[in-house]
């Protein structure tokens, strides 16, 4: 083989090799990516933070008129999140609503602040009893959202 021909192959040789490297990366990747998808399909539920009745009307839809409060938890690729919700009902309504950035990753603390920045109007003057689902969101944080809705709805039960 003369030298411009040994070059040729192991140019060749080099080019295949970088390709498969690269596809077998983004296959590794891809994997990742459904793991993490999968993970951050499962919550984890926390203990309520503090829950106070305002008074001891019930409200008509069976939940107690007051003020709750609870952590959800969601799972994302910087790990286990918490978003802190508050919900004051009066006759079964919300009349106000606030949230806690609880995210201890970059990420998950970005994507939680443009939850809590848009969801308010998505819950304030509507029945309890007909919140889940509602609220919409494209980021991980309203898996805990609807984890803390859920720990606050069964306080509030009457």
């Amino acid at each position: 083989m003369n030298t411009g021909t040994k070059k040729k192959a192991i140019i060749s040789v080099t080019v295949i090799g970088a390709t498969a490297l690269l596809i077998v990366g983004a296959v590794i990747v891809k994997g990742q990516v459904k793991t993490e998808t999968s993970t951050a399909t499962t919550s984890t539920t926390t203990p309520a933070t503090k829950s106070t009745n305002d008074s001891s009307t019930t409200s008509s839809n069976n939940y107690k008129d007051g003020t709750y409060s609870a952590d959800g938890s969601y799972s994302s690729p910087d790990g286990t999140q918490k978003i802190g919700l508050t919900i004051t009902i009066a006759d079964g309504t919300v009349t106000a609503t606030s949230a806690d950035n609880k995210a201890n990753g970059l990420d998950s603390a970005q994507y939680e602040d443009q939850f809590i920045s848009s969801y308010k109007n998505q819950i304030v003057g509507k029945k309890v009893s007909s919140l889940k689902g509602t609220v919409s969101g494209d980021s991980l944080t309203l898996i805990g959202f609807e984890d803390a809705l859920a720990q606050i709805q069964n306080q509030a039960k009457v």
